[in-house]
């Protein structure tokens, strides 16, 4: 490996985390977010995501490898809100 690659790479590196630690961020609001529309435990909320078996999961699915949908989150938020 050249030194120029070894500086890119590195480079890239540093860039790639520093996304991975804002990724984490957001995710870690946005499930703060809507606990607390919900007043539960989003871990304690059944999902009907195929790979998942609470809603914390399913968000998380969603967020890492895009399984399950938006629009079923978003039902699966608001019925927990209704029976909160």
């Amino acid at each position: 490996m050249t030194t120029a690659q070894r500086s890119r790479i590195r480079t890239s590196l540093k860039i790639a985390r520093d996304y991975a630690i804002k990724a984490q961020q957001a995710e870690s609001s946005l499930l703060r977010e809507i606990a607390d529309i919900t007043g539960a435990e989003l871990s304690e909320i059944p999902t009907d995501a195929e790979n998942a078996t609470n809603l914390e999961e399913a968000i998380t699915c969603f967020l890492s490898y895009g399984e399950y949908d938006i629009n079923s989150i978003l039902n699966e938020i608001q019925n927990a809100q209704e029976r909160g």
